[in-house]
């Protein structure tokens, strides 16, 4: 599957970058791969892929976040804090044990 993402993030989604012993049509490859998966689990595209790796080109991500069952303005001003900071310190437990990441605002 390749490195993990550079935003150490998880995703609903993700990105495989394979190789192929000839060249195929991409759509030919998302179909056969759709196919072969379990519901749920979809091939929503394919792409010739160039170098560099697809790893080594992400070097961001974009996230839209759903909050539900807190008031409005509480959110917009927990935001509002978090974007006016360089850096935000964000500590995550798993199962190795506590690990520290640094969030930085977008510029």
């Amino acid at each position: 599957m390749g490195r993990r993402r550079p935003d150490r993030g998880g995703s609903e989604a993700e990105y495989v970058e394979m190789g192929l012993t000839r060249e195929v049509d991409p759509e030919l490859v998302r179909e056969a791969m759709d196919r072969a998966l379990p519901d749920g689990l979809d091939v929503v595209a394919a792409a010739v892929a160039t170098p560099p790796a697809l790893a080594d080109r992400i070097d961001a991500a974009r996230w839209r976040l759903e909050i539900r069952g807190l008031d409005p303005a509480e959110v917009r001003s927990a935001v509002e804090r978090f974007l006016a900071e360089t850096s935000v310190v964000v500590t995550r437990v798993t199962r190795p044990g506590a690990r520290r990441s640094t969030c930085a605002p977008p510029s």
